[in-house]
């Protein structure tokens, strides 16, 4: 007996709502036959196999008009324009500086091995001459005189807990002379090894303010340096603050004409505008030398929520917009005065290149689906045998009864994932896995499956038929029964059949179990995929 149980079960979290766009559809090949000289992209239906959704197109055309109402802040242009030359002025200055300091890296490599040198023979006299107790003074030493000019320091701005500074000070001076005092009656005992090692010490220390006095001196000019270049660059900011104009912007996505092309070419399929949500407006200037482009807009006069440096448009990418971007001084000096800024004379606001960039989401549904296999096995056999054989003096009879069951079970899963990136954790996994087999085992157990052979099935052993020497005496002796051969033949082979005939029979019975069931859980879910649009110049000449 073999059933084969199909059990679907599904399961959906965020469901789709009728028709989405999915970029996995039930036919993959199906959107390669679809014409398209567009520069939308495409996207199928989650359904329909004749639904095609159409995407913005990936490049569109923008154009600037001109610029207008110019405000009174464009007489700072020309200041502009100055701070622009002196930055790559202190810029060039910061890098003369460095190279100079690379040409003298070979002075202050000589001067530090110098110093290295008189540093050792320093050491050596105090080696020789024992004078480590002195060396241990200078230290400590040279440690108070440090530690008594910052305690000096914090009793000119003193303005609370002075006594306790004071009594520092007092004690560190007590301390001080001290070891001045030892050290010069340290020395008195050893006047030759302390005059040697005075002299080492001085040339060492000369060496070292020389070392620290060259390396120093361009450290400092490269700080004030960095410090000029920061301080441009924040009134440069200042200026980015303060609107110049106003240029009319005009920008054409040929959205609708996209849509119309590719219905004309496949009368076969169903063309849509896919939703967008989320689409947000990026816009610079560009092809103006050495402006930082981040600073050319203030703003937009464009239906939208305005950000820091976008401006948001809730209503999602948008066909077409015709409208005005507030510009910096930044952005339009250099159309108005193109000659403060390294810029040829007549590149005006008509042949700026504005860059624009359209960023959205578009909805994408995908699916998660898991199917899960169980697969039991039963098998039951009972024979029952019995049968006789007879000898000279002895016979016997026999019965054999042999039973055998067999037991297999397996449950396997197999999960196919669209995509990859929004697939469920391992341990939501395994929780889904274990319901689908509880589940199952549930529905297997419902079905009432026998689980024991049935007895009434289970015949016994019929009687051996008889032997062929009995039955061939019982033919003589019916066919002659008054021929002294025909009843001596009949005993022969009565006798012989006694002797050595046997008989036996046999019934078995046969009870299989083959049961698979299968459970599938899907899970649908639509994210949002970021798209982006680019718009480029557009090309008046074009035709």
């Amino acid at each position: 007996m073999k059933k084969k149980l199909i059990m679907a079960a599904i399961m959906t979290a965020a469901a789709t709502a009728g028709a989405t766009p999915t970029p996995y559809p039930l036919d993959p090949s199906l959107l390669f036959a679809v014409t398209n000289s567009t520069t939308s992209g495409l996207i199928a239906d989650d359904t329909d196999s004749r639904k095609v959704y159409v995407l913005p197109p990936t490049v569109a055309e923008a154009s600037v008009n001109g610029l207008h109402t110019l405000s009174a802040n464009i007489g700072f242009c020309k200041e502009m324009g100055m701070l622009q030359s002196y930055s790559r002025n202190t810029a060039a200055q910061i890098s003369e500086l460095s190279n100079q300091q690379v040409a003298n890296k070979k002075n202050l490599d000589k001067i530090q091995q110098q110093l290295e040198e008189a540093r050792i023979e320093a050491a050596e006299i105090v080696a020789d001459k024992r004078l480590q107790a002195l060396v241990d003074l200078d230290t400590r030493i040279e440690s108070m005189e440090a530690r008594l000019s910052e305690l000096y320091a914090l009793e000119e701005k003193c303005d609370k807990f002075c006594d306790q500074v004071l009594t520092e000070i007092k004690d560190t001076e007590v301390e001080k002379k001290k070891f001045v005092k030892d050290r010069r009656a340290l020395a008195l005992e050893n006047a030759e090894a302390v005059k040697a090692y005075q002299k080492k010490k001085d040339v060492a220390d000369a060496l070292q303010t020389n070392f620290n006095d060259a390396n120093s001196t361009f450290i400092k000019q490269r700080a004030e340096l960095l410090a000029i270049r920061s301080e441009f660059n924040e009134m440069y900011k200042t200026f980015a603050k303060m609107e110049g104009g106003r240029a009319a912007l005009n920008y054409e996505s040929n959205w609708d004409s996209n849509l119309d092309k590719l219905r004309n070419e496949n009368p076969a399929f169903q063309f849509e505008k896919i939703q967008t949500n989320n689409a947000k407006l990026f816009t610079s200037i560009n092809s103006v030398s050495d402006i930082p482009t981040d600073l050319a807009v203030v703003g937009y006069e464009i239906a939208g929520i305005q950000k820091e440096n976008y401006l948001e448009l809730p209503a999602g990418f948008p066909g077409a917009i015709s409208g005005n971007i507030r510009l910096s001084l930044v952005g339009a000096c250099p159309m108005i005065h193109p000659e403060y800024f390294d810029i040829e004379k007549g590149y005006g606001a008509d042949k700026m290149a504005y860059g624009l960039t359209f960023t959205y989401d578009f909805p994408a549904a995908y699916h998660l689906k898991a199917t899960a296999k169980y697969n039991m096995y039963k098998l039951y056999t009972k024979t029952v045998s019995s049968g006789s054989s007879g000898g000279f003096f002895s016979s016997h009879s026999w019965t054999n009864v042999e039973e055998r069951t067999f037991f297999r079970d397996g449950f396997s899963v197999d999960w196919i994932s669209q995509d990859p990136q929004n697939d469920i954790s391992d341990d939501r996994r395994m929780e889904t896995e274990r319901e689908m087999r509880q589940h199952i085992m549930e529905r297997i157990g419902s079905l009432a499956l026998p689980t024991s052979p049935n007895q009434g099935q289970m015949v016994a052993p019929g009687a051996p038929p008889q032997r062929g020497a009995t039955v061939v005496a019982g033919s003589l002796m019916q066919a002659c029964p008054g021929n002294a051969y025909c009843a001596a033949g009949s005993l022969i082979l009565y006798s012989l059949d006694a002797i050595f005939g046997s008989s036996s029979a046999s019934a078995s019975y046969l009870q299989s179990q083959n049961f698979e069931a299968t459970e599938t859980w899907t899970q649908s879910k639509v994210i949002m995929k970021p798209w982006v649009t680019t718009f480029i110049p557009h090309n008046k000449n074009k035709k």
